[in-house]
């Protein structure tokens, strides 16, 4: 057991999956052959996946370099926002816009903390801006480095870029108010 807890602390994450991901040439199936083939492993849409992760670097640099926070905090002072709903609305639109230039997960690993931090700085009611952050992160349709989906979507070469950003920005649009005055209903 002690072994597993230093290898947690000393192995990084990386580290870890690459370890992992190799076990599949070792390990046999059901027949006796490795789970994973090199020919299978060559016909791996390897773009797609190096998009996604990317994407995951991407967003964890923006919380790590405290770009995400400064961005925060200088849209929160150009625009004068001084209420939960206002920063929500600022916290939404951040969210949906890192949300397209990284993957989702890491859009809402740097856009919630923002967003609580930054309520409490302002003072306001910090519920408004971390759901509008966590919901608009869930968005972004515009790219294939938004979602996985997006991701495989565009992988099969039957989705035009042209396409897929024009509905997306239609679709972040709409779901940006949707998220903004669905906010509005609820009383914290």
């Amino acid at each position: 057991m002690c072994l597993w807890l230093f290898a947690g602390d000393a192995v990084p994450e990386g580290v870890s999956a690459l370890l992992a991901s190799s076990l599949l040439f070792l390990l046999p199936d059901e027949g006796g052959k490795p789970t994973l083939t090199w020919e299978a492993a060559c016909r791996i849409d390897w773009g797609v996946l190096l998009l996604f992760g990317g994407g995951m670097s991407l967003g964890g640099l923006l919380f790590d370099t405290g770009l995400a926070d400064s961005l925060g905090k200088g849209l929160v002072s150009l625009l004068g926002v001084k209420t939960a709903f206002g920063t929500a609305g600022v916290y939404g639109a951040l969210a949906l816009v890192t949300s397209e230039l990284s993957s989702n997960t890491a859009s809402a690993n740097v856009a919630v903390p923002t967003a609580l931090a930054l309520s409490k700085a302002v003072g306001v009611h910090p519920v408004y801006p971390a759901l509008a952050a966590t919901l608009a992160s869930s968005f972004g349709f515009l790219l294939p480095v938004s979602t996985p989906p997006n991701a495989l979507v565009y992988g099969t070469g039957r989705v035009r870029l042209k396409d897929m950003m024009r509905l997306g920005l239609a679709l972040d649009v709409f779901g940006f108010f949707l998220i903004w005055l669905g906010l509005s209903l609820f009383r914290f």
